[in-house]
């Protein structure tokens, strides 16, 4: 059978010294046995199978680990977010965004005293928020957007939109989008359940945003 071996082969002794015939020459000591390590084909290929049932038993607890510790990130950041606004609303009588359109987070109020339109917050004492909450744990941005039909009474509502443009410079992918299976866990956990209704929802803006309400009917 053929054999994949790595042979090690141990150096010569040093040489020792006689007297023979009233000259000297070296007299080697007798080599050891060569030592090797050998794998069959078939070991080897044992070996694969065996990594590869390991792997396809641990890589799906491991992504569902990971799928978990976003989503418990985002619920998080959106809590940090909220009291932000409201913050920010105790100390100016105004809330971030735009109404009827949209506006980065490090643009808004929350961040600077003069928002994006050039409007000022008197009575501003921020910044309310660090920079890093910029980025959703998908990879993609944060967005403030002024909707005005998840209305309960008045318009309109101010929504934290996890969106699908990846931070920071784009483009928009799905890859840095809520995957729906987390975005309904989110759904379930803080609201109804229901990816169409209530205050999160589901792919309201592209295919893979998606956004909860920060403050309801808040102009």
């Amino acid at each position: 059978m053929n054999k994949n071996c790595f042979t090690h082969e141990p150096f010569l002794s040093q040489p020792e010294f006689g007297a023979i015939h009233g000259l000297q020459r070296p007299i080697r000591k007798k080599l050891p046995q060569l030592r090797q390590l050998c794998f069959t084909l078939a070991e080897l290929v044992v070996v694969m199978v065996i990594i590869s049932a390991l792997l396809t038993i641990i890589a799906p607890s491991a992504f569902r680990a990971i799928e978990k510790a976003k989503i418990t990130k985002a619920i998080a950041d959106f809590k940090t977010i909220r009291s932000a606004c409201n913050a920010l609303y105790a100390d100016t009588g105004r809330w971030p965004g735009i109404r009827g359109g949209e506006e980065r987070l490090k643009n808004s109020f929350l961040f600077s005293k003069v928002n994006s339109l050039g409007e000022e917050a008197l009575g501003w004492d921020g910044p309310y928020l660090e920079q890093f909450l910029e980025r959703h744990p998908w990879g993609g941005t944060y967005l403030l957007e002024g909707q005005n039909n998840w209305g309960k009474g008045l318009p309109s509502e101010l929504i934290l939109e996890y969106e699908d443009f990846c931070y920071p410079t784009g483009p928009n992918s799905p890859r840095c989008g809520v995957k729906k299976e987390s975005a309904f866990i989110i759904d379930k956990t803080v609201d109804d359940a229901n990816l169409d209704t209530g205050e999160a929802r589901y792919g309201f803006s592209s295919p893979t945003d998606f956004g909860r309400v920060l403050i309801w009917d808040n102009w």
